[in-house]
């Protein structure tokens, strides 16, 4: 069950997860209505900028924010890029919160989504309005593809992005690709690649937490 306020317990760091392209796969859908409106053939490979779907919708005479809302409303053919199991490992390492920019029009759409693809996952979700951003939420940890996001994490101590980069050629994201990996900035795959480097850690964190008890007693 996803609700609008937090259900978990404090774990240690507040995990902030993406939904458009890291939990959900929104760009094959509104590239399908896109290319269905307009005889087009676009791909993954064709998107190389964060604002391409903004720039080629005006440019086919289409409002981008309709486009969108109707990928979202088909939310039943949309594929999920994670598994329930996998987001329920995380929410027992981390206190898991989904956290998104969608525009409010979309928004039923998605807790439908998670409803359907997560039935038993307890997570909170947070909407955010476009353009205000996430840092501003303190979390610790974040899982997401926005290269503005991985822009900012560099420049701000103590935070850590694992950015999402698309696993094949077909579906590389290339719009973040100019983003150099560092020390707060973790190049993944994908979204399951972002979940087993979340696990390994949270591991070796309570490793280390036994083993400085350990040696206080």
């Amino acid at each position: 069950m996803v609700g609008t306020t937090s259900i978990l317990r404090p774990k240690g760091l507040d995990l902030s997860f993406d939904v458009d392209s890291v939990t959900a796969d929104t760009s094959s859908s509104i590239l399908r209505i896109i290319n269905a409106s307009r005889g087009t053939s676009y791909t993954m490979e064709n998107i190389d900028s964060w604002n391409w779907f903004a720039d080629t919708s005006k440019d086919h005479s289409l409002k981008f924010s309709s486009v969108y809302i109707a990928a979202w409303e088909d939310y039943k053919s949309m594929k999920p890029l994670v598994s329930q199991g996998e987001l329920q490992e995380l929410s027992l390492a981390y206190n898991f919160h989904f956290v998104t920019e969608m525009l409010p029009g979309a928004r039923r759409y998605l807790k439908e989504f998670l409803g359907m693809n997560f039935p038993d996952l307890h997570a909170e979700l947070i909407f955010r309005e476009s353009g205000s951003g996430k840092l501003n939420l303190q979390f610790g940890l974040y899982v997401d593809d926005n290269p503005s996001l991985a822009e900012q994490i560099e420049k701000d101590g103590g935070k850590t992005l694992f950015l999402v980069r698309g696993s094949s050629p077909e579906t590389k994201y290339k719009y973040n690709e100019h983003i150099r990996e560092s020390e707060r900035v973790i190049h993944v795959a994908d979204t399951h690649a972002a979940v087993q480097r979340l696990m390994a850690l949270a591991r070796t964190s309570e490793e280390n937490a036994q083993t400085k008890t350990r040696n206080a007693k």
